[in-house]
């Protein structure tokens, strides 16, 4: 009875440590609550691997109570951390009067979400600017803005978790991605040097066409973006608007409004390259 229980717990560790060692991958991006979830799981299970070494009476059964534990343990914190999101979301819409989202009901007699439906592919809707719930819409001028963690990023399913900055509008840009060089996930195979050597030293600027980097990040562009301390998430202007991914799920009203304070600049900056 003792090998059975010992070797079940042997094959639960090792499925959680696959399991654990995945959501690592992205460890740098990972929101904090995540992180530790995911820590206190790891040191769960290799505790029970010790554990179930000694020859201790009914240790199978200490083993899978351990790493049901550690399962839990993440399971909850990851509970919170979206439930943070949430409230931060819900509350951040009646502090500065964007409609908050909650349900495909409410997004469906939404009249801005509507709008951007008639003319937006539907594959394109989903990942770009549709997601979880909930939501925050507001509209500015022609700019419809949407703040909701996307479905995925790239159409990609394994892609980290991201709370994604839409401001919808038709552009003439394809697309340009700027990412901090240490947050990268890796190297894009197209950079644009802009001879700016403090921008080009801290930041990946890659896209489909130099003449769309030359337009739209002129010398007040970069000097915006070197002049943050701080740049976590990804930048990316393409045809169908300007898109800021922020790993994670916002969980304060400062992140919220910090994100949307670089969309408004950035679509103002789109704004007036098209006037030129």
């Amino acid at each position: 009875m003792r090998n059975t229980e010992v070797w079940s717990g042997i094959i639960v560790g090792a499925v959680a440590l696959f399991f654990y060692a995945r959501q690592t991958r992205d460890w740098k991006t990972l929101h904090p609550y995540r992180r530790l979830g995911i820590a206190v799981g790891m040191v769960t299970v290799v505790l029970a691997a010790v554990v179930s070494t000694l020859n201790i009476p009914w240790v199978g059964r200490y083993v899978l109570g351990a790493i049901i534990a550690g399962f839990l343990s993440y399971g909850i914190l990851y509970a919170l951390s979206v439930k943070r999101h949430e409230e931060a979301l819900s509350s951040f819409a009646c502090a500065v009067g964007m409609r908050a989202i909650h349900n495909p009901k409410e997004e469906s007699s939404d009249p801005d979400l509507f709008n951007i439906k008639k003319w937006l592919d539907k594959d394109i809707y989903k990942w770009k600017v549709g997601g979880t719930y909930p939501a925050l819409v507001k509209k500015e001028g022609d700019w419809v803005y949407v703040v909701r963690v996307a479905k995925a990023l790239d159409f990609d399913y394994d892609a980290p978790v991201a709370t994604c900055f839409a401001a919808v509008k038709k552009t003439p840009f394809n697309t340009l991605t700027l990412v901090e060089r240490r947050r990268a996930s890796r190297q894009p195979k197209k950079i644009f040097s802009t001879g700016d050597d403090s921008f080009d030293s801290r930041f990946f600027l890659s896209g489909a066409q130099s003449s769309d980097a030359e337009t739209l990040f002129t010398p007040p562009v970069r000097e915006f973006f070197s002049g943050m301390k701080d740049f976590p998430g990804t930048l990316r202007v393409e045809r169908y608007g300007v898109y800021y991914y922020l790993p994670g799920r916002v969980q304060t009203h400062e992140e919220v409004q910090e994100g949307l304070r670089i969309m408004t600049q950035v679509c103002r900056w789109v704004d007036e390259s098209t006037k030129t």
